[in-house]
């Protein structure tokens, strides 16, 4: 065995500890399997606090979107509240509130020209 061939092997020896293995295959073939150390914990470290902050924030959204449903009356705050029953236009058949609608007789209209004009034709 020539020395340099020897000398390849004694160092793949001594690094076969912390970087990899070496296997002896038939004839002066020699398979080398190298391992690269994963210790990137800064990395990792990162990675972690960056799941962390998504998973705080998505639990802060779904808690307060779940206290704004427990609370209707903020939810409507810029709209004011329909009372009254709905009624329907004896002329065209639109819906409105009672309290918006014009009487006519025992009949109710959404406006003075559909009360004018009295009930449709449907």
């Amino acid at each position: 065995m020539p020395l340099a061939d020897r000398a390849a092997r004694a160092c793949l020896r001594q690094q076969s500890g912390s970087m990899g293995t070496v296997r002896r295959l038939p004839g002066n073939a020699i398979r080398m399997s190298i391992s690269v150390p994963l210790d990137n914990h800064p990395m990792g470290r990162l990675f972690l606090l960056v799941v962390l902050a998504v998973v705080a924030i998505w639990l802060i959204r779904r808690a307060l979107a779940h206290a704004s449903r427990a609370e209707p009356g903020d939810a409507r705050a810029g709209k004011p509240p329909v009372q009254g029953d709905l009624v329907q236009c004896a002329h065209c058949g639109t819906h409105l509130p009672l309290a918006e609608a014009r009487a006519a007789g025992d009949r109710v209209y959404c406006s003075d020209e559909h009360a004018r004009l009295g009930p449709g034709r449907s």
